[in-house]
């Protein structure tokens, strides 16, 4: 599944599955984080199981 496959990537700053891996993200200090996500946010990235 998609959503198993994006999480980490997302965690660590590379590029989604379905991108081409040219990872412009890594070492971007001011990427997006877990911690910037809403609750909805984090379940629709398939960090946080629906209720």
């Amino acid at each position: 599944r998609y959503l198993e496959r994006q999480t980490q990537p997302f965690l660590e700053g590379r590029s989604a599955p379905d991108f081409a891996p040219e990872d412009y993200e890594l070492a971007y200090t001011n990427r997006a984080s877990l911690e910037d996500l809403t609750e909805l946010g984090r379940r629709q990235m398939g960090f946080d199981k629906a209720s």
